[in-house]
């Protein structure tokens, strides 16, 4: 860690290196605040809220790759973004909206004074961006409109415009004049501020169905995913013992509740569900080996499975007593004919899946806003 005086030779006009970053937002406990001093990098993981959907890089305001006066400005300018109602901010007659900027925002927003810095250097224009003149920023912006969407040109519009905007609370002054006076942000770019979607509207016969099929998962075939799932920890976690498994496969036959767990056919096997001998010796405890044709006991004990499965004997793989449902053809049964340990795993995410889905398509929230209530439905799926 780099103080600010040690990195920059002048200290901020406004802000103390001691001086905490963030008094505008509510704490998580145990939070330790980041210092203005932090000259790297502002880590808000632990202590500002962080959505579940957003990774932890999202919330570290990172100063790396800029000028000393560049830093300064940087860490300035979050400072002013995360607390617009700091009494240095008040006194210098800059007003800003009451409420903070969220730590993602001010990461994107500082993000860019690296490619305006990249510039500065590429094109020899001075450190002291109050030194540029307007032409200088116009072709930037055009520079940036080559090589982005103007959607994202905007964001630096914005930015260049805040650093004039903001210019009497921050050290090195900003810039002087508005390159684009008069000009809205937008307009700047010719990006229209009601922008056209880019993702055509899913029609309603296919949205519908999706969400009847969303709720269906999680009201009808959730339990079962859940409990095949700790089925399935349970026993590939027993131990693997031969020398005694003959006798357990013994009880195991004898037993009037002996079913075969199925699985279907792979596509050189041929058509109708097949013994899933997989599942079958993690239940009994015994390596694959247990059922090798190539052995005269290993065949003795496929046959004995197979003369089970022939009389009927069988459940859809790992549980015997999955939901039932009404399939197309009108008949009833299983929702699923072969809940393997890999059908399993292929369940789980569409399951998972389906709560994002029913949860975006009921709450109408956007992807940063329904990552808690995703959670929320995932957990009640599991209740």
């Amino acid at each position: 860690m780099t103080s600010a005086a040690a990195l920059e030779g002048e200290p901020s006009a406004f802000y103390r290196d001691d001086e905490p970053v963030v008094s505008s937002h509510p704490l998580l406990p145990g939070a330790v605040v980041p210092r203005f001093g932090d000259t790297r990098c502002w880590d808000f993981n632990g202590v500002l809220h962080r959505a579940p959907n957003h990774p932890p890089s999202a919330v570290r305001v990172l100063f790396h790759n800029l000028p000393p006066r560049w830093n300064l400005m940087a860490r300035e300018l979050a400072m002013l973004w995360l607390n617009p109602r700091h009494p240095a901010i008040l006194a210098a007659s800059v007003h800003l909206r009451s409420d903070p900027l969220s730590p993602m925002t001010v990461t994107q927003r500082v993000a860019r004074l690296r490619p305006l810095a990249a510039f500065g250097t590429a094109n020899a224009l001075p450190t002291d961006l109050s030194a540029w003149a307007a032409e200088d920023f116009q072709t930037y912006i055009r520079d940036r409109l080559a090589a982005d969407e103007p959607g994202s040109a905007c964001n630096h519009v914005v930015l260049i415009k805040a650093l004039y905007r903001l210019r009497a609370a921050l050290t090195c002054a900003g810039v002087p004049s508005d390159p684009w006076p008069g000009v809205s942000t937008n307009a700047v770019v010719n990006h229209p501020i009601v922008a056209p979607l880019r993702t055509p509207a899913i029609p309603p016969d296919i949205w519908f169905p999706l969400v009847r099929n969303c709720w269906t998962y999680i009201d009808v075939f959730a339990l079962d995913i859940v409990r095949a799932g700790a089925y399935w920890k349970e026993i590939d976690a027993r131990p693997v013992t031969d020398p005694a498994g003959e006798d357990r496969f013994q009880s195991w036959l004898r037993s009037s509740t002996a079913s075969v767990p199925m699985r279907r056919p792979r596509s050189s096997e041929g058509p109708g569900p097949m013994a899933n001998l997989h599942v079958l010796t993690r239940i009994l405890g015994v390596s694959p080996s247990f059922f090798q044709r190539d052995r005269v006991h290993g065949r003795r004990r496929r046959d004995a499975v197979d003369r089970l499965v022939a009389a009927g004997r069988t459940q859809p793989g790992l549980l015997a007593d999955l939901a039932q449902v009404t399939r197309p053809d009108g008949t009833r049964g299983p929702w699923h004919d072969g809940l393997g340990s890999r059908e399993l795993w292929l369940e789980t995410v569409m399951l998972r899946n389906a709560c994002f889905v029913f949860t975006a398509a009921l709450s109408m929230m956007r992807d940063n806003e329904n990552g808690a209530e995703l959670h929320l439905t995932q957990h009640s799926a599991r209740a």
